[in-house]
């Protein structure tokens, strides 16, 4: 047991003790079977180096100082499969974060091999935007394989996320379980830390407001 606080940078915490702190828990998101065909898809392509926004204009970029990681595209029948699974627990994002939602209609199938990471940022954008940037409300990552325990496949690589009890200056870390979401507000700062051995492998998406307003 660890007598480390629980805000404190770099303590490990396991999804479901992350969700008295205000994040959206759901155990399981994932089934076996879609797992082991998102695995599959990932064994088949490298990808391509995912881009960043950069801070002072629109367009995407790319950016190694700032993110390390490759995406990779899923196969269309499996793409479909998961942003439907998303859009089940649509209802329930929305009476978390008390904002009318759009509908997801993508989803990133991410790889951080050994030395990938994704800096401190918040996936919001301060100025409305072409990409819709300035519009995402609930940040989403469905852990894909596991980080911790006897089960590790990976090291590091954790969702480190700051702030959760206040001070802007402490993290949490999140400790990645297969199957799991974790979903955020996403002017939450958060970050991806280095991965130190194995790969580790996600699948994001974002939920755009639908109007503005509250519920």
């Amino acid at each position: 047991m660890t007598n480390r606080r629980r805000g404190a940078r770099g303590s490990d915490l396991r999804p479901r003790d992350v969700a008295p702190l205000g994040v959206f828990i759901r155990d399981g998101f994932l089934d076996a079977r879609t797992l082991m065909r998102v695995r599959a898809a990932m064994a088949a392509d490298r990808g391509q180096l995912a881009e960043v926004q950069a801070s002072d204009r629109a367009e995407l970029t790319l950016d190694t100082e700032a993110r390390v990681t490759w995406e990779i595209p899923l196969p269309e029948e499996l793409h479909a499969a998961v942003v439907e699974d998303v859009n089940r627990i649509g209802p329930a994002l929305e009476r978390a974060s008390g904002v009318a939602l759009e509908p997801c209609d993508a989803v990133a199938a991410l790889r951080y091999p050994a030395g990938a990471f994704y800096g401190p940022h918040r996936d919001v954008a301060d100025t409305p935007d072409e990409h819709g940037l300035h519009r995402r409300e609930v940040s989403i990552v469905i852990f894909v394989n596991d980080g911790g325990g006897e089960r590790a496949e990976f090291g590091g690589g954790r969702l480190r996320l700051y702030g959760l009890e206040g001070n802007e200056d402490d993290g949490v870390d999140v400790v990645p379980e297969a199957g799991t979401l974790v979903a955020f507000p996403s002017r939450l700062r958060h970050e991806v830390t280095r991965v130190t051995e194995g790969e580790r492998q996600v699948l994001v998406t974002w939920l755009l407001t639908a109007d503005g307003e509250p519920l």
